[in-house]
């Protein structure tokens, strides 16, 4: 995985389709997308830190402008990018160095 850092991430919707898009200058990435006429939904929030993709994602999770299911649903395949996913007992579980979640609850398999 890549060492690049952001300041900004969030959700963007385009065609029908939302996507995970990250940036520096949240500005510039609203201002881009809110001229695209495809996009339907832009919603980035600053990083408290500058943050690789894994943990911007993370920080998303808990945000409470990404709680809808979708969302969350999203934000975890997301993460399942990012770090080690291993099946026990017949569910997906995310292995973190923090804690394990089980995702099967969260999204169908």
């Amino acid at each position: 995985m890549s060492d690049k850092l952001y300041k900004c991430a969030g959700l963007v919707t385009k065609k029908g389709k939302t996507k995970v898009h990250f940036g520096n200058d949240m500005t510039q990435r609203v201002w881009g997308y809110s001229r695209n006429t495809d996009v339907t939904r832009c919603d980035f929030t600053e990083l408290p830190t500058a943050m690789n993709k894994q943990d911007a994602v993370r920080f998303l999770l808990s945000y409470q402008q990404f709680s809808s299911y979708d969302d969350q649903s999203l934000l975890l395949e997301q993460l399942m990018k990012y770090e080690q996913v291993k099946i026990v007992e017949g569910r997906r579980v995310l292995l973190t160095t923090d804690q394990s979640v089980a995702t099967d609850d969260l999204i169908a398999a």
